[in-house]
């Protein structure tokens, strides 16, 4: 079995006090987070802020904030018809409510969601998990 490193970062904005989350709209009809591979001679934190600007636009440059969550989940058959499992690294940032959301060619749109809202259009359960942990995380920090 392959194993893939991703890294990404969920944006969030504070709105009334409390957090709502970008997710990107997939072509297949699922809301993702901006996150991709890693390449060569890459840290996991300079893919994550690559890999945001490039699905997002919005610039990065320092990831402040103490948070870091890992998923795992294995990918049925990759390319070349072997499983992969697939490790993927998430940071957190704020961002301006005035900030420009300029989407990459493998997404349809994005959306901003809260916790309740996306927890019941989020298509997979580690989606949700980490959906839980960081709302958690910015209540617990009070960082809205």
């Amino acid at each position: 079995m392959d194993n893939e490193k991703d890294a990404g970062i969920i944006i969030y904005k504070c709105d009334e006090g409390s957090p709502k989350f970008l997710f990107l709209k997939r072509k297949k009809g699922w809301l993702d987070l901006p996150k991709g591979h890693l390449e060569s001679n890459e840290t996991i934190e300079q893919a994550a802020i690559r890999e945001t600007f490039e699905e997002t636009g919005i610039k990065i440059i320092t990831l402040t904030d103490k948070f870091r969550f890992q998923i795992k989940y294995i990918i049925p058959k990759n390319y070349f018809g072997f499983k992969s499992e697939k490790t993927v690294d998430f940071f957190l940032k704020k961002i301006d409510d005035d900030q420009i959301i300029k989407i990459s060619d493998e997404h349809v749109g994005y959306i901003w969601l809260n916790e309740d809202s996306a927890i019941k259009l989020l298509s997979f359960e580690n989606q949700i998990e980490l959906l839980k942990n960081v709302s958690n995380y910015i209540k617990t920090n009070r960082l809205c």
